[in-house]
């Protein structure tokens, strides 16, 4: 009985440590189970949180780069419109000066038209003149019974006359002066 009885304490304690194993091993499964399912959750909880900052950290780099597009396009903006202005400056200048020029042209041809008309009217005038003074030279000629040739001759000889008297005149006053 005695072999009976180690046998039985050896099945019961078999028992026991199969059971304790079994137990043991359920245990050590959940506490891995619970333990893979902790690792998960922080694992889950880390790329959650690292998500959020690279989406933040996205988002924000995202605002930076809207506000500088928007400063440049405002400034670009800015500039558009100052050249803007400054053509259309330019063109206003533009259009003043061809109004006065286009004036001044005008201006230039009513004149231009009045000298012409002008000019006509003195071109008629200088043969009208021309016209009298021939018929004047005619007279002179009929009644002087000299031509206009020998008129000139005359004129000639008595300016010659003259000329000489100036010239003797002036001899005698500078040697007068040099006299004294």
């Amino acid at each position: 009985m005695t072999i009976l009885i180690i046998i039985l304490t050896a099945l019961i304690a078999f028992a026991c440590g199969y059971i304790l194993r079994f137990l043991f091993g359920k245990l050590s499964i959940k506490s891995a189970e619970q333990l893979s399912e902790k690792i998960v959750k922080d694992a889950e909880v880390k790329a959650a949180s690292k998500l959020k900052e690279a989406l933040l950290e996205a988002k924000t780099s995202a605002d930076i780069q809207k506000r500088a597009f928007e400063q440049e396009m405002r400034e670009r903006k800015h500039a558009v419109q100052n050249l803007e202005n400054r053509l259309n400056q330019r063109e206003e200048h533009l259009d003043r000066k061809v109004d006065s020029l286009e004036k001044r042209e005008s201006l230039f041809i009513s004149r231009e038209r009045d000298f012409i008309s002008k000019e006509q009217k003195l071109q008629l005038k200088f043969a009208e003149i021309e016209k009298v003074k021939a018929a004047q030279i005619e007279a002179l000629e009929k009644l002087s019974n000299l031509t206009k040739e020998e008129a000139k001759n005359m004129l000639i000889k008595n300016m010659e006359d003259e000329a000489k008297r100036d010239a003797a005149a002036l001899v005698q006053k500078i040697s007068e002066e040099a006299q004294e």
